[in-house]
């Protein structure tokens, strides 16, 4: 590379550096580095709602050794770590507390101790609160788009709300091979039908684990038809364990 072009390169980080510091300190700026507290509070619900997201489904796989969880879960930590991206670019303060459950938000810290309770009920309850999660996902961060016209923060809950349709695919999917219907919790039914009615969608966050996902769900399903998981013997047939009623 030329040194002219190094230079130039190294201008650009330097402005971008100086544009982060000056939007929080109410320097006048372009649009697109002004966040209103709309989005400031978007952005810092996102970043705690996706750590939940990772730390349930952890849980889950932990619990029901099942390989969907932990690939969703390993998701949802690349999703909290976009979020974080954008709260450093716009020196926003982190709200993320260390430790599995904490959470600045009490309402995070509740919805933890409720969905780790359900969810450790029965393997179908598990499949129900992944698909609740993803379902509460969507509907949020389809109302958090709704709220900006940042392109980079647009771009981040787009790639994320992708993302979400595809586990939630996965789960309800499970959850049929079970022979349970889900129902909507938070998103309208309309959407929910036409999410669950179409295919796997590829992108930038969503493409990096749905086919692996599917692949690898498709060889354990086997292996539940035949009432076998991985260490548990023909004990934990999946279909019809339990007492779900299929109302979802």
């Amino acid at each position: 590379m030329r040194s002219l072009d190094k230079i130039f390169i190294a201008i650009i980080i330097i402005v971008m550096s100086i544009g982060s510091i000056f939007a929080v300190n109410g320097i006048l700026l372009p649009e697109e580095d002004i966040l209103t507290q709309e989005e400031i509070n978007g952005l810092l619900k996102m970043r705690e709602e996706e750590k939940l997201a990772y730390e349930v489904n952890s849980y889950l796989y932990k619990k029901w050794d099942f390989i969907i969880f932990k690939n969703i879960a390993e998701s949802e930590l690349r999703h909290t770590n976009s979020i974080k991206y954008i709260l450093v670019y716009y020196g926003i303060d982190d709200p993320y507390q260390e430790g599995i459950g904490n959470y600045s938000n009490p309402e995070f810290k509740n919805l933890y101790q409720e969905l780790i309770k359900e969810g450790s009920k029965s393997f179908e309850n598990a499949l129900k609160t992944g698909a609740k999660i993803e379902d509460l996902d969507i509907a949020d961060l389809n109302e958090l788009k709704s709220q900006t016209k940042n392109s980079r923060i647009l771009q981040t809950y787009e790639n994320l709300v992708r993302s979400s349709r595809n586990h939630l695919r996965n789960f309800v999917n499970q959850l049929q091979i079970q022979g349970i219907v889900y129902s909507p919790k938070f998103l309208v039914k309309s959407e929910f039908d036409t999410i669950i009615s179409t295919d796997m969608e590829t992108g930038r966050l969503a493409n990096n684990k749905g086919n692996r996902m599917n692949n690898q769900s498709m060889k354990k399903r086997r292996n539940n038809q035949n009432g076998q998981m991985k260490g548990r013997g023909n004990r934990n047939k999946r279909k019809g364990r339990g007492n779900c009623n299929g109302n979802g």
